[in-house]
C-alpha cells in the first residue's frame, strides 16, 4: 500500500477540525485510498464501502490520532 503523508494529514485535519464528530476519514490498508465521510450529507464523498467497519482493511482517523499522540 502506498499513501502519501499529505493525504493522511489532510484526513487528520478534516476530522480534527469538526468538534461535533460528523466528519470521519478512513484509510484503506490495501489500496492506500482515503475515504471521506460527513454525517448528514448526500455528497458523493460520503459514500463508503460496505465493509468500512473491517478494522483489518481500514484505519479510521481515531486510530491514527491515538497512535500519533
Amino acid at each position: 500500500m502506498r499513501v502519501s503523508l499529505k493525504d493522511i494529514l489532510e484526513a487528520f485535519e478534516f476530522v480534527s477540525a469538526d468538534s461535533t464528530g460528523e466528519h470521519q476519514a478512513f484509510l484503506c490498508r490495501q489500496s492506500g485510498k482515503v475515504y471521506w465521510y460527513v454525517e448528514y450529507s448526500d455528497d458523493e464523498l460520503s459514500e463508503l464501502p460496505d465493509d468500512i467497519d473491517d478494522r483489518e482493511k481500514y484505519v479510521s482517523k481515531y486510530l491514527i490520532k491515538r497512535n500519533l499522540i
